[in-house]
Parts: C-alpha cells; structure tokens; sequence
C-alpha cells in the first residue's frame, strides 16, 4: 500500500507536493485505482490533502467537489492562522516578560468561546512541567509545539513555556530547542531564548507568518487543480504541468 503519512501542504517544497500528486495519478490509473486511493486516504493524517483524496475518491459531480475542495482550503487557512496567531501572542508575552495568566486570556481571545478553562489550563501546563522529572517520560512528546495540533493542547504546550520562562529565566528556553517544532515556533522560541526583544519578535513573527500562509495557499491551490486533473483522468504531462505553473 503506497502511504505517505509525512505529506504536509504547509511544510513540503512545491517540487515535492507536486510529486506526491503525480504519484496519485500514476495509482489512479491503474484498475486497482479506487482501492489504492482508499487506502491513502487511510494513511494520511493532514486534514486538507485527506479531504481533498476524500473528495477526489467521491461520487460527487466535479464542480462540486472543486467548491469543497476550495472551502476545505479556507477553512485549514483559517486553523493555521489561529495556531500562528496563538504561537505568535505567547512567544511576545515571553519576550515582554508578561504574566502568563494575561497570556493565556490573550490566547483565548482568538475564539468565540474559550477552548480550555482556564484553571485546567494551568493545571495541565504545570502538569507537563512537572512530568519533565519523571524518568523514562517522552519529553518530545512533552514538549513538541506544532500547527496541527487541537487549539486547546496548542495552548496547554504554550502555557508551559511561558511559565517556564516566567521561573527560569528566558534564556533556560534553548534547551528546549531540539524538540520538533513547528517553523514559525521554533525560530521565534530561538530569538526569545537569545534576548529579542518583544517588538522585533511581533514584526518578524508577523512577516514569517504572512509569507507561510501565503505559500500555504498557493501550495493548496496546486493542490486542488492537480487532484481536479487527476479526476478528470487528464494524462500525466498534463499534470504536471499544472504543477509547475504554481512553482516558484
């Protein structure tokens, strides 16, 4: 069964993309086509490349499935700007040396509704905190922030770094740097860790996080047109080359 459980339209390179959906074409072609394409949508945990295989795989007429597919994109968009955004308000609440429960009311502040309460919150935070010091614990697990994950874990992994911060000081926050992070975290938890200061930290966060989306949305859109072509059963020169009109 070909499963490419790494597929990441945010972080892949466009070449590489690209090539995972000509990879599609190539399965789809041949009889075992449904089957093959059943079994990659079971092995694919990004919720916008499953949606879209899910659509492709689907009995729906083709200008419906491309209107999903187009509101599919909007709406992980829209996710991935709320993870960004939470990211970015905690790291400038670190650098700035701002209490950690006005950080969390500050995250918060991107919902209709809170996710987590906020005396959970902090109990969880603390709880990850103190887990540290248990021998044989996966503190990558711990530890790892990242755009994917639920909004209210998102924020229980923020809120330990800013009580961490809070105790130890800024600069105990490199030893945490190994740990697999998202892009946009990671190089801000690096500046913060160096002594930057909250205002430098919101304009180079903010730019990062303008030029990820934007490449996120051109990649999704190459997405669609490319997983359209393949439902259309266009031929593989064809697909390509609407892959490469969306690279740089």
């Amino acid at each position: 069964m070909h499963q490419t459980p790494s597929v990441d339209a945010l972080q892949m390179p466009y070449e590489a993309l690209a090539a995972y959906w000509l990879s599609i074409g190539r399965l789809t072609e041949s009889k075992r086509g449904k089957s093959v394409l059943a079994g990659e949508i079971d092995g694919t945990g990004e919720p916008f490349i499953r949606h879209v295989l899910e659509l492709m795989d689907s009995g729906l007429e083709h200008a419906q499935v491309r209107h999903l597919m187009q509101a599919k994109r909007g709406q992980r968009l829209s996710s991935l700007r709320t993870a960004f955004g939470l990211m970015r308000i905690a790291l400038v609440g670190i650098a700035s040396g701002e209490n950690p429960r006005i950080t969390l009311v500050r995250l918060a502040a991107l919902f209709a509704a809170d996710p987590i309460d906020e005396t959970k919150a902090m109990s969880m935070a603390q709880g990850v905190a103190d887990s540290l010091g248990t021998p044989g614990t996966n503190q990558s697990l711990l530890l790892t922030v990242d755009h994917t994950q639920p909004p209210d874990r998102l924020i229980v992994k923020l809120l330990f770094y800013c009580l961490q911060a809070r105790r130890r000081g800024k600069e105990e926050l490199h030893e945490y740097l190994p740990h697999r992070h998202s892009p946009l975290f990671g190089a801000g938890l690096a500046l913060v860790a160096d002594g930057f200061d909250a205002a430098f930290l919101m304009d180079f966060l903010s730019r990062r996080q303008a030029e990820t989306l934007l490449q996120a949305r051109r990649k999704m859109a190459m997405s669609v047109e490319m997983a359209m072509a393949i439902r259309k059963e266009l031929g593989y020169e064809d697909v390509f080359l609407i892959g490469r009109s969306f690279m740089p």
